[in-house]
């Protein structure tokens, strides 16, 4: 009688427990299969089946499961890779959708290789559409290549530098408009752009730009050459999406209008 009820409450632990895992396995937002190692989708929840585009489980069920995707070296990279180590983790694939469309998913599998008479080796995993990630970080890319496009070939200077005046980075437009090399220029602080007898100024600008975060005026500089120039600039401070506060800067040259003013001013005098 202890032997019979044993096995009963044996028989019940792991009913309960495999009706855990259906509840899982059917109700889960994740896509999970298993498929026979040569390629037949063997179970999927509905889940996988609305990522890829079908209505339910049951018109992906039994099918190939070459029917997403592309070419049939995709899959054969797939596998290679589970018979390597016997499980995959973060698998990157790219995947056809029901329309035919693009679909980027992350797959985690094993591979399983029942004893005996138990059943046939199969391939359990699950998938996870990232799609709208990439998709994201494609026009992420598309825009920082647009932003470097209009800063490489704008004709006023663009710059960043630290708190402390340092330089971080320069356009094109900076290092023709200094004279100084990119190399030379990345290793110098604001204040030794400045004519020598504005440098004074520096520090009380560096505390006002601390307290407002912004400022915009006339600089006197003293370029490569050692020719007093004048630049017309606007600096705002960025403290979001960057580990220490950076500051933006753009400058032109307006030595050739400052000078005509003065010529004018000099005139009606």
């Amino acid at each position: 009688m202890r032997n019979d009820s044993t096995l009963r409450a044996s028989e019940e632990v792991s009913r309960a427990a495999e009706s855990r895992y259906r509840a899982f396995f059917d109700d889960s937002p994740a896509g999970f299969f298993r498929s026979s190692v040569a390629g037949q989708l063997l179970e999927c929840n509905d889940a996988f089946a609305r990522i890829f585009g079908y209505a339910s489980r049951g018109e992906l069920e039994g099918g190939p499961t070459a029917q997403i995707y592309f070419a049939a070296s995709d899959r054969e990279q797939f596998l290679a890779a589970l018979r390597r180590s016997g499980s995959v983790e973060h698998f990157e694939e790219c995947l056809r959708h029901k329309d035919g469309s693009m679909l980027f998913v992350l797959t985690a599998a094993r591979h399983f290789a029942p004893n005996g008479a138990e059943g046939e080796p199969f391939i359990q995993g699950s998938v996870l559409d990232i799609t709208g990630l990439r998709e994201a970080e494609a026009a992420l890319r598309a825009s920082e290549d647009h932003t470097r496009d209009l800063v490489d070939h704008s004709l006023d200077l663009i710059c960043t530098h630290d708190l402390e005046g340092r330089m971080l980075s320069v356009n094109e437009a900076g290092l023709a408009l200094s004279g100084y090399s990119r190399e030379a220029f990345l290793q110098m602080n604001v204040v030794d752009l400045l004519a020598p007898e504005v440098r004074g100024g520096f520090a009380e600008y560096l505390t006002a730009f601390r307290a407002e975060g912004r400022a915009s005026g006339l600089m006197r500089i003293r370029n490569a050459a050692g020719e007093i120039r004048f630049w017309e600039f606007t600096s705002t401070l960025r403290t979001k999406g960057v580990p220490t506060p950076v500051v933006r800067g753009t400058a032109r040259d307006v030595t050739v209008e400052r000078r005509a003013q003065q010529e004018l001013l000099e005139s009606e005098a």
